[in-house]
């Protein structure tokens, strides 16, 4: 009988390369506007259409990703999970409007000196002593 070990051996590497590849394409779809929407969150003038669930992709197929890829025998739920999440991503990516900045949130913008005391005497020159 013939030794299959190391055609096992490089099937696998071929799987876990595509796995790489997929999960490199979902992110590259969902990553750009979960970073927006979650910038938006702490203020910034970004209006993101579907960003909470780019969000979830993002994250989703990262964690897929690594769970299939360091399965020593991945299941078939695993591997259907991850596929859709990153077709899901692509999809969603190509048909959701490209995020863009909100012009109400510019307008109420402030400078970033705003509402913070002054204190003159730290800022006179420092004396010689």
């Amino acid at each position: 009988m013939r030794n299959l070990a190391p055609e096992r051996r490089r099937l696998r590497w071929v799987s876990v390369l595509t796995y790489c590849a997929l999960a490199a394409l979902g992110e590259a779809a969902a990553l750009k506007p979960a970073l927006l929407f979650l910038r938006s969150l702490g203020g910034a003038p970004w209006q993101v259409p579907f960003g909470a669930v780019f969000a979830v992709l993002s994250a989703a197929v990262a964690v897929l990703a690594f769970v299939v890829v360091a399965a020593q025998r991945p299941r078939l739920v695993m591997n259907a999970a991850l596929l859709g999440a990153a077709a899901i991503a692509v999809a969603l990516r190509s048909v959701a409007p490209s995020p863009h900045r909100s012009p109400a949130r510019e307008a109420r913008s402030e400078p970033a000196d705003a509402g913070l005391p002054v204190y003159p005497h730290l800022l006179a020159k420092p004396r010689a002593f």
